[in-house]
């Protein structure tokens, strides 16, 4: 199809701009007040700021605070959020409600160290490596740990990027899991590129 029979196409259909894929790959069509000009834009690889702010992989420039923050707003029936060093057992950053207790989460580091990288569970780790025949020390079989207490519902994910830092989230046990989790793996990328 020759150029004249796209601004053919084109004219009077396209007002002002937009966009439409051709041979695979989106084209921003400008179409002046000129009926004979047509101005083909690539915009391949062009992400908006909305699918800038929508994309995981894309950091956001936030502090670990702020984005745990975000998570404590945005995952429903969240109290409280924290990121973990396991190498140095230290609480990174952490943020909760007014009404959850803060001397729970200062213990919290210590239970997640236990958790991930108690002797029982290094002991577990290694024999399924061993019987798998991987010899890698940093692979971890356990990513993410789920705890239902009486009130409440614990999350536990390992970073992918870094994975001796563990973020952990606490909901009220009525929240949907689900939906947590997957909440939960969307902000841990950004959580491991504000590090």
């Amino acid at each position: 199809m020759n150029i004249d029979k796209i601004k053919t196409l084109f004219t009077g259909i396209f007002k002002n701009s937009s966009s439409v894929n051709i041979g695979g790959e989106s084209k921003n069509i400008v179409a002046s007040t000129n009926k004979s000009e047509v101005n083909v834009a690539d915009t391949t690889n062009t992400k908006t700021q909305a699918e800038a702010a929508a994309d995981p992989s894309v950091p956001t420039g936030e502090t670990l605070e702020e984005l745990l923050q975000r998570a404590v707003n945005e995952i429903p029936e969240c109290l409280a959020a924290g990121y973990i060093d396991l190498e140095t057992g230290m609480l990174l950053a952490v943020k909760t409600v007014k009404s959850h207790p803060m001397e729970v989460m200062d213990m919290l580091a210590a239970a997640t160290a236990d958790l991930f990288q108690g002797e029982n569970v290094l002991a577990i780790e290694t024999t399924f490596k061993k019987s798998r025949g991987i010899e890698d020390e940093n692979l971890h079989y356990f990513q993410e740990i789920l705890i239902l207490s009486n009130n409440l519902l614990h999350v536990f994910l390992r970073g992918n990027k870094y994975n001796n830092y563990i973020v952990t989230f606490v909901c009220r046990k009525s929240v949907n899991q689900g939906i947590v989790l997957t909440k939960a793996r969307r902000i841990l990328p950004l959580l491991e590129a504000a590090l």
